[in-house]
């Protein structure tokens, strides 16, 4: 296969990741009216634990660490995303 029509295919999954991304941070926006609304912090180190548990279950092995690393950037952002929110 070419490498256009190899870079296609990946500008292509990058379109669905992003639209993947941009749902999540709308659910992240109700998760944080629900810790406004509860008076909970919204850094939650049991939840993150457990996210990344959940990425050991379920991750192939030679992409782990390229998984734990994108799993650590997306909570850095949901976590910004929330700060910034409340603003």
């Amino acid at each position: 296969m070419e490498i256009e029509k190899l870079r296609n295919k990946i500008d292509d999954l990058d379109g669905k990741i992003l639209r993947l991304f941009e749902k999540r941070l709308d659910l992240v926006l109700k998760i944080l009216e629900y810790k406004k609304e509860n008076g909970i912090k919204i850094k939650d180190i049991k939840r993150e634990e457990e996210i990344l548990k959940k990425v050991k279950e379920i991750a192939y092995e030679k992409y782990y660490e390229y998984d734990v690393d994108l799993t650590l950037k997306i909570l850095q952002i949901s976590k910004k995303f929330q700060y910034d929110s409340l603003l």
